[in-house]
């Protein structure tokens, strides 16, 4: 997310915890360190950046060697680290923290630094010890249940407890016996509301009721308890009261209380962001709408929670907002609404002339999330771009056909990415790594498992948008024509790629040389070799061999082949014919050697024979 500058100092500054990044050392020495801090530790940054104080130096004795050693094992694994430890503060005092950082690493692959976030968790450890105690005292008592039992008279006043009750409870019943359920609930309760009203009428009609919860004053501590109950009555069916169960559900009602304000942060900060986001469910309805995509909008009704999404559009149409649309609004909003459930992004201008980039993702549970991204200033530069253009194609109208050719690819590749492609991606990239850093404590087994789908579909499309870039990059590169020496070429592809197919055979006939530039005739004879390497694994004996018949240079290989009926989609960027669980690949490596070849003046085709193998036939133009 490229959030302004003073909204993530103002983050930094309001997170209960710093925010850090530092040398993989063990003083830990600060390169970058937040406001909080302080806070956190009693001395304020600049005697951190400034070397003064180092953070391993306000470690534990204890903790030290096993924390470092702990941080390196995961970064050795190019995993992120979650520790909790103690130490010394300014004042001499004790706290227990909670990290949770990972490695930063270089284009190179080497460790650069450290970064991540550490929080004080000392309030928490301390619960968590005073809860295990209390933990263990019961386990000690529990038996076969963690429930106890009761009786009540007809006017609810409590006649028996089960022997189990103060085990399990941790209460002593002697001064329950006789008191009612609501002589024992903190002072003020509205009796006269929900659920104490429902409850109550559920008694008086002599009903079974169940799970009904609420707060106690038995002990001293905030307990909630989940009492159900089943009416008693004598042979003649008089009423005699009620017998029933209770159990402690209050560390169930504090996980709710977390997850409710959990949700409410995460509600917040979604409300907050520049870029308009909606979430809807299964039924394309609006679940939650944040200010921007209500302001740019019209804040109207159909935007608010419960309304269709396609609400919203017709609610536009009236007040003007798609002139695209005007005179077939409905063709246009069945457009609209096919491309969403396509998914997928689109660029729209409104009628006062914003330009908006709505990107549609589906989420996991089938629903939809929205963003619209104002992109009126970038339309304008690239509107300013094209008049500069024109004003360069009127002065350059000499150019050669080969220039001319190769700006017509520049303009296709410029157009894709002036999309942005990468805007959407981190974004939802972005949301996960904020998620997993500051709640991933809080999140459950599926939250996380979401999660790593989330990031593992932002790291395939990363891959992706580089392969494009690669394929750009190639159709400007200038020709560097010379003699090569192809064999040699092949040799040394052979060299490279061997160590990676131990299994397979690869076969070098006699070559010719040619003409042309030697770096992009290596490119081709890399990715041809790889894949023939890589289809032809499953083979018993995998062979690939590289010759010439005809005047053209043959790759065959003896792998699983492909049914010639898709040999158009061969050589066109990001067509696969298999899968990605079956053979790994982006799908640019073939349009990449169709581009060198044609570049050179030749044509390159492919025959196959399913579960036979595949051969690459290519020719390179003459001299010059």
């Amino acid at each position: 997310m490229n959030a302004p500058s003073t909204v993530l100092d103002s983050l930094f500054r309001n997170m209960p915890g710093e925010v850090y990044r530092c040398r993989n050392d063990p003083d830990w020495t600060m390169e970058f360190v937040s406001d909080g801090v302080l806070e956190l530790t009693g001395y304020p940054p600049s005697v951190f950046l400034s070397g003064e104080k180092r953070f391993g130096d306000l470690v534990h004795p204890d903790d030290r060697d096993w924390l470092w050693k702990a941080a390196q094992a995961a970064t050795e694994a190019r995993e992120p680290y979650t520790f909790e430890y103690r130490i010394r503060t300014a004042g001499g005092d004790e706290k227990w923290v909670w990290e949770r950082g990972s490695g930063v690493y270089g284009e190179d692959g080497n460790l650069i630094a450290l970064e991540g976030f550490v929080g004080d968790a000392t309030a928490r450890k301390l619960a968590e010890r005073a809860l295990a105690e209390s933990e263990a005292r019961f386990r000690d008592f529990a038996h076969a249940t963690g429930d106890w039992f009761w009786e009540t008279d007809a006017e609810d006043r409590y006649t028996w407890f089960s022997e189990s009750t103060e085990r399990v409870a941790g209460f002593v019943i002697a001064g329950l016996i006789g008191k009612r359920r609501i002589d024992l609930i903190p002072p003020g309760t509205d009796l006269s509301a929900d659920p104490w009203k429902s409850l109550i009428e559920t008694i008086a009609r002599q009903e079974r009721f169940r799970d009904f919860r609420y707060r106690t004053n038995i002990v001293e501590r905030e307990l909630w308890l989940s009492v159900s109950g089943l009416p008693r009555f004598d042979e003649r069916g008089r009423f005699l009261g009620y017998r029933g169960a209770t159990r402690d559900v209050t560390a169930e009602i504090a996980a709710q209380r977390q997850l409710a304000e959990l949700n409410e942060r995460m509600r917040a900060a979604i409300e907050n962001l520049d870029e308009s986001i909606a979430i809807t469910d299964t039924d394309d309805r609006i679940i939650l709408g944040n200010k921007r995509f209500r302001t740019i909008n019209g804040n109207y009704e159909s935007v608010q929670p419960g309304h269709l999404y396609e609400e919203h559009f017709r609610d536009g149409f009236a007040a003007g907002n798609y002139p695209e649309a005007l005179g077939r609004e409905e063709e246009w909003l069945a457009e609209r609404m096919k491309r969403r459930a396509a998914g997928g992004t689109i660029e729209v201008q409104r009628q006062d002339g914003i330009w908006l980039r709505v990107t549609d993702q589906h989420l996991p549970d089938g629903g939809i999330i929205t963003f619209a991204l104002d992109i009126t200033e970038r339309k304008a530069a690239e509107a300013a771009l094209r008049d500069l253009n024109t004003e360069l194609e009127r002065r350059v109208t000499e150019r050669t056909g080969e220039l001319e050719a190769t700006n017509r690819e520049l303009e296709a590749f410029s157009y894709s990415v002036s999309h942005d492609l990468r805007a959407p991606l981190r974004a939802v990239a972005g949301f996960a790594n904020i998620l997993r850093q500051d709640e991933g404590d809080h999140l459950s087994p599926e939250g996380h498992r979401s999660l790593s789908k989330i990031e593992e579909s932002a790291c395939r499309m990363g891959e992706l948008i580089d392969a494009l870039l690669a394929l750009g990059r190639l159709s400007r590169h200038r020709l560097q024509h010379s003699p090569v020496d192809i064999a040699l070429v092949v040799r040394e592809v052979a060299e490279d790629l061997a160590p990676t197919y131990p299994k397979s055979r690869i076969e070098i006939e006699k070559l010719p040389p040619a003409y042309g530039d030697a770096t992009l005739l290596k490119q081709v004879f890399v990715n041809l070799v790889a894949n023939a390497l890589k289809y032809s694994q499953k083979a018993d004996v995998p062979t690939v061999r590289i010759g010439t018949e005809n005047g053209e240079y043959v790759v065959r290989d003896n792998g699983v082949g492909f049914d010639m009926a898709y040999t158009g989609k061969l050589f066109k960027p990001f067509e696969r014919l298999h899968t990605d669980s079956e053979y790994e690949g982006t799908g640019v490596g073939l349009a990449i050697v169709k581009l060198i070849v044609e570049r050179h003046g030749g044509a390159i085709r492919a025959e196959t024979v399913p579960g036979e193998g595949a051969a690459f036939r290519f020719t390179l133009g003459p001299p010059g």
